[in-house]
């Protein structure tokens, strides 16, 4: 799944109710219910998807972490990973 922090999450007015999907997940300290929401819009270069699921999870303390993007983003891509 993509994941986006709580502070992403804010700033693109995602609110989070009591009746908001949960989604089990298991991070490192454990399984843990996670908010399931839905971004409208995430564009990337040339990729633009639509309604993509995402996690509200926090992912440290690196102001510049934002997200991961994750394989229900890109799916239907043709994706190459460089190691360069």
């Amino acid at each position: 799944h993509t994941v986006i922090t709580p502070r992403l999450a804010k700033k693109l007015g995602v609110v989070v109710t009591k009746d908001t999907p949960r989604l089990s997940i298991i991070t490192a300290n454990g399984y843990i219910k996670a908010p399931l929401v839905t971004i409208d819009r995430i564009t990337i270069g040339s990729a633009d998807v639509r309604n993509v699921k995402a996690v509200i999870q926090p992912l440290g303390d690196d102001l510049l972490l934002a997200g991961l993007l994750g394989m229900n983003f890109f799916e239907g891509m043709d994706l190459t990973v460089k190691q360069d």
